[in-house]
Protein backbone atom coordinates (compact mmCIF):
# COMPACT_ATOMS: atom_id res chain seq x y z
CA UNK A 1 0.00 0.00 0.00
CA UNK A 2 1.49 3.31 -0.99
CA UNK A 3 1.52 6.45 1.10
CA UNK A 4 -0.52 8.34 -1.49
CA UNK A 5 -3.48 6.02 -1.14
CA UNK A 6 -3.59 5.91 2.66
CA UNK A 7 -7.09 7.15 3.18
CA UNK A 8 -9.54 5.22 5.36
CA UNK A 9 -11.59 3.85 2.47
CA UNK A 10 -8.50 2.59 0.63
CA UNK A 11 -7.18 1.10 3.86
CA UNK A 12 -10.43 -0.79 4.50
CA UNK A 13 -10.48 -2.03 0.90
CA UNK A 14 -6.89 -3.20 1.22
CA UNK A 15 -7.60 -5.06 4.46
CA UNK A 16 -10.73 -6.63 2.99
CA UNK A 17 -8.75 -7.78 -0.03
CA UNK A 18 -6.30 -9.46 2.37
CA UNK A 19 -9.00 -11.01 4.61
CA UNK A 20 -8.03 -14.60 3.75
CA UNK A 21 -4.46 -13.95 4.82
CA UNK A 22 -5.62 -12.06 7.92
CA UNK A 23 -7.90 -14.92 8.99
CA UNK A 24 -5.16 -17.50 8.42
CA UNK A 25 -2.60 -15.49 10.43
CA UNK A 26 -5.15 -14.82 13.20
CA UNK A 27 -5.92 -18.52 13.42
CA UNK A 28 -2.20 -19.30 13.63
CA UNK A 29 -1.71 -16.64 16.33
CA UNK A 30 -4.61 -18.02 18.41
CA UNK A 31 -3.45 -21.63 18.10
CA UNK A 32 0.15 -20.78 18.99
CA UNK A 33 -0.89 -19.08 22.23
CA UNK A 34 -1.73 -22.26 24.13
CA UNK A 35 0.21 -24.79 22.05
CA UNK A 36 1.82 -27.40 24.26
CA UNK A 37 -0.17 -26.53 27.40
CA UNK A 38 -2.10 -29.23 29.18
CA UNK A 39 -5.38 -27.31 29.43
CA UNK A 40 -5.12 -25.81 25.94
CA UNK A 41 -8.20 -23.78 25.00
CA UNK A 42 -9.66 -24.09 28.49
CA UNK A 43 -7.22 -21.33 29.53
CA UNK A 44 -9.34 -18.87 27.56
CA UNK A 45 -12.00 -19.29 30.27
CA UNK A 46 -9.89 -20.33 33.26
CA UNK A 47 -7.58 -17.31 33.20
CA UNK A 48 -10.31 -14.62 33.34
CA UNK A 49 -12.30 -16.70 35.82
CA UNK A 50 -9.28 -16.92 38.12
CA UNK A 51 -8.67 -13.19 37.72
CA UNK A 52 -12.31 -12.44 38.61
CA UNK A 53 -12.08 -14.74 41.63
CA UNK A 54 -8.94 -13.00 42.89
CA UNK A 55 -10.52 -9.55 42.47
CA UNK A 56 -13.69 -10.75 44.18
CA UNK A 57 -11.71 -12.10 47.11
CA UNK A 58 -9.52 -9.01 47.44
CA UNK A 59 -12.32 -6.47 47.14
CA UNK A 60 -14.98 -8.26 49.16
CA UNK A 61 -12.93 -9.94 51.90
CA UNK A 62 -9.65 -8.04 52.32
CA UNK A 63 -10.54 -4.53 51.17
CA UNK A 64 -14.06 -3.25 51.13
CA UNK A 65 -14.54 -0.60 48.47
CA UNK A 66 -15.83 2.69 49.78
CA UNK A 67 -18.35 3.66 47.18
CA UNK A 68 -21.65 5.29 47.91
CA UNK A 69 -23.77 3.71 45.21
CA UNK A 70 -22.12 0.36 44.52
CA UNK A 71 -21.95 -2.76 46.59
CA UNK A 72 -18.84 -4.94 46.61
CA UNK A 73 -20.18 -7.25 43.89
CA UNK A 74 -21.04 -4.37 41.57
CA UNK A 75 -17.64 -2.84 42.23
CA UNK A 76 -15.82 -6.09 41.37
CA UNK A 77 -17.86 -6.62 38.19
CA UNK A 78 -17.24 -3.01 37.09
CA UNK A 79 -13.55 -3.38 37.82
CA UNK A 80 -13.38 -6.63 35.88
CA UNK A 81 -15.20 -5.04 32.94
CA UNK A 82 -12.66 -2.21 32.83
CA UNK A 83 -9.74 -4.59 33.14
CA UNK A 84 -10.81 -6.80 30.25
CA UNK A 85 -11.33 -3.73 28.05
CA UNK A 86 -7.89 -2.44 29.03
CA UNK A 87 -6.52 -5.94 28.31
CA UNK A 88 -7.29 -5.50 24.62
CA UNK A 89 -5.32 -2.26 24.59
CA UNK A 90 -2.35 -3.44 26.64
CA UNK A 91 -1.87 -6.83 25.02
CA UNK A 92 -2.07 -5.46 21.49
CA UNK A 93 0.32 -2.60 22.15
CA UNK A 94 2.82 -4.61 24.19
CA UNK A 95 3.22 -7.18 21.41
CA UNK A 96 3.09 -4.77 18.45
CA UNK A 97 6.74 -3.57 18.43
CA UNK A 98 7.98 -7.13 17.85
CA UNK A 99 5.39 -8.20 15.28
CA UNK A 100 7.54 -7.43 12.22
CA UNK A 101 10.92 -8.28 13.75
CA UNK A 102 9.74 -11.66 14.99
CA UNK A 103 8.69 -12.76 11.50
CA UNK A 104 11.79 -12.39 9.31
CA UNK A 105 10.54 -14.96 6.79
CA UNK A 106 7.57 -12.66 6.00
CA UNK A 107 9.76 -9.57 5.76
CA UNK A 108 12.17 -11.20 3.32
CA UNK A 109 9.27 -12.12 1.06
CA UNK A 110 8.97 -9.12 -1.26
CA UNK A 111 5.27 -9.50 -2.01
CA UNK A 112 4.08 -9.97 1.57
CA UNK A 113 1.94 -7.04 2.81
CA UNK A 114 3.65 -6.07 6.07
CA UNK A 115 0.86 -3.68 6.99
CA UNK A 116 -1.37 -6.71 7.55
CA UNK A 117 0.74 -8.12 10.41
CA UNK A 118 -0.75 -6.07 13.30
CA UNK A 119 -4.31 -7.00 12.28
CA UNK A 120 -4.04 -10.71 13.23
CA UNK A 121 -2.41 -9.68 16.50
CA UNK A 122 -5.47 -7.59 17.33
CA UNK A 123 -7.76 -10.36 16.06
CA UNK A 124 -6.17 -12.92 18.37
CA UNK A 125 -6.45 -10.50 21.29
CA UNK A 126 -10.14 -10.05 20.51
CA UNK A 127 -10.63 -13.83 20.42
CA UNK A 128 -9.26 -14.08 23.96
CA UNK A 129 -11.36 -11.07 24.95
CA UNK A 130 -14.49 -13.00 24.00
CA UNK A 131 -13.67 -15.60 26.67
CA UNK A 132 -13.37 -12.86 29.29
CA UNK A 133 -16.58 -11.27 28.05
CA UNK A 134 -18.43 -14.58 28.44
CA UNK A 135 -17.18 -14.84 32.02
CA UNK A 136 -18.31 -11.25 32.69
CA UNK A 137 -21.77 -11.77 31.22
CA UNK A 138 -22.29 -15.03 33.10
CA UNK A 139 -21.12 -13.36 36.33
CA UNK A 140 -23.49 -10.44 35.82
CA UNK A 141 -26.34 -12.85 35.11
CA UNK A 142 -25.57 -14.83 38.28
CA UNK A 143 -24.92 -11.98 40.72
CA UNK A 144 -27.16 -9.22 39.37
CA UNK A 145 -29.86 -11.36 37.70
CA UNK A 146 -30.42 -8.56 35.22
CA UNK A 147 -28.54 -6.64 32.56
CA UNK A 148 -28.41 -2.89 32.39
CA UNK A 149 -29.88 -1.18 29.35
CA UNK A 150 -26.43 0.29 28.67
CA UNK A 151 -25.19 -3.11 27.51
CA UNK A 152 -26.39 -2.12 24.04
CA UNK A 153 -23.92 0.76 24.09
CA UNK A 154 -21.00 -1.64 24.46
CA UNK A 155 -20.11 -1.56 20.73
CA UNK A 156 -19.78 2.22 21.03
CA UNK A 157 -16.86 1.59 23.37
CA UNK A 158 -15.39 -1.40 21.60
CA UNK A 159 -15.31 -0.17 17.98
CA UNK A 160 -13.28 3.01 18.63
CA UNK A 161 -10.98 1.02 20.91
CA UNK A 162 -10.33 -1.47 18.12
CA UNK A 163 -9.45 1.30 15.68
CA UNK A 164 -7.24 3.02 18.26
CA UNK A 165 -5.40 -0.22 19.02
CA UNK A 166 -4.95 -0.99 15.34
CA UNK A 167 -3.58 2.46 14.56
CA UNK A 168 -1.20 2.40 17.51
CA UNK A 169 -0.16 -1.17 16.65
CA UNK A 170 0.79 -0.02 13.14
CA UNK A 171 2.76 2.87 14.60
CA UNK A 172 4.56 0.73 17.18
CA UNK A 173 5.24 -2.07 14.69
CA UNK A 174 6.90 0.35 12.32
CA UNK A 175 8.85 2.01 15.13
CA UNK A 176 9.91 -1.38 16.45
CA UNK A 177 11.76 -2.09 13.21
CA UNK A 178 14.00 0.96 13.56
CA UNK A 179 14.04 1.51 17.32
CA UNK A 180 14.41 -1.79 19.14
CA UNK A 181 13.95 0.02 22.45
CA UNK A 182 10.30 0.60 21.59
CA UNK A 183 9.41 -2.84 22.93
CA UNK A 184 10.85 -1.97 26.36
CA UNK A 185 9.20 1.44 26.48
CA UNK A 186 5.76 0.02 25.78
CA UNK A 187 5.80 -2.80 28.31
Amino acid sequence: MTGASCNPVALIRHLLSQRGLILQLTNREVRSRYRGSVLGWIWVLVQPLAMLAVYAFVFTVIFEPRTRHLGPTDYVLGLFCGIIIFGIFSETLSRAPLIIISRPNYVKNVVFPLDVLPVPLLGATLCFFVGSLVILLVSVAIFRQTFSATIYLFPLVLVPLIFLCLGLAWLLASLGVYLRDTQHGVR
